[in-house]
């Protein structure tokens, strides 16, 4: 297919044969999140150096995220209120 522009400069003959690669290659990765799941509202807390290490060492021990962690006292408060 690529015959046809042999006798083009090289940087142009790159560019085509970069674009069919690129354009022909499959996407790859996690599938997207539907619109109602997403978690898209950062919320901003500031600690010392102590205190983030002592948060991402809890973290750690119970096997979950950094904000997972945070968020556990006020998902389980609501739980016990529904």
């Amino acid at each position: 297919m690529l015959e046809k522009y042999e006798n083009f400069p090289l940087d142009i003959c790159a560019a085509l044969k970069y674009n069919m690669v690129v354009k022909t290659k499959k996407k790859m990765g996690r599938p997207p999140i539907p619109a109602g799941e997403r978690l898209g509202e950062p919320i901003t807390v500031r600690v010392t150096k102590a205190e983030r290490a002592a948060l991402e060492a809890e973290a750690k021990r119970l096997g979950v995220s950094l904000s997972a962690l945070l968020m556990l006292p006020w998902r389980e408060r609501r739980k016990k209120r529904n």
